[in-house]
This record gives structure tokens, sequence and C-alpha cells, in this order.
């Protein structure tokens, strides 16, 4: 599985002036790193949250993924374990895009 950043990752609310409008945008931040940017859109904000609660859900998922639950154990450690594929999955096509980017510099 690739790594992403270790949370917590936090929104900080920013403005710039160089930005189309001045835009008001939202930072997902970990420390002094920017992981990603939110610009446009009325739920803004709240998707900047929710983007900034991925390394706890995905913690969380892989919890659920590998715990026995009585009773739910086939049924939601199935579900966690598919879609922690789906994220694997997902991650990989990020790290082949971001190696044939540095590789085309």
């Amino acid at each position: 599985m690739s790594q992403h950043t270790p949370g917590p990752w936090t929104v900080k609310p920013t403005t710039v002036r160089w930005h189309p409008n001045n835009s008001t945008g939202d930072l997902i931040v970990a420390g002094p790193q920017i992981i990603g940017e939110i610009w446009l859109g009325e739920n803004r904000e709240a998707n900047a949250r929710l983007i900034a609660k991925a390394p706890e859900m995905y913690e969380l998922l892989t919890r659920i993924a590998n715990a026995p639950y009585p009773g739910h154990a086939e049924t939601y450690g199935n579900e966690a374990r598919v879609l922690l594929a789906k994220v694997a999955m997902t991650m990989s096509e990020h790290m082949r895009k971001e190696k044939a980017h540095d590789l085309s510099r």
C-alpha cells in the first residue's frame, strides 16, 4: 500500500490576492505541509473538513476490516476490505501519475 501523509490534517482558511477575485479558500494541511486546496463551491468549507478527516477515516476503516464484530463481521468486514482496496488502487494510481510527471520534467 502506498503511504499517505500522516495525520492529523487540519483546515486553514486563507485568502490570496493573486487568485481570481481575491478568492477565499481552504487549505488542508498537515503541520507545515499543504495537502490540498479548495477554492470554489458553496460547500467548500464542509468539503475541506471532510477531506481533512481522511487519515482518521482510513485508520478506522482498517480496524473495521481487520477486527471481528459478532454478527456483523462478514458484512462490515467485507465492505471495509472492498473500500480499502479501492483506496489502495486510487493511491497507487496517484503515485504512478506523480512519478510520470516527475520523470517528464
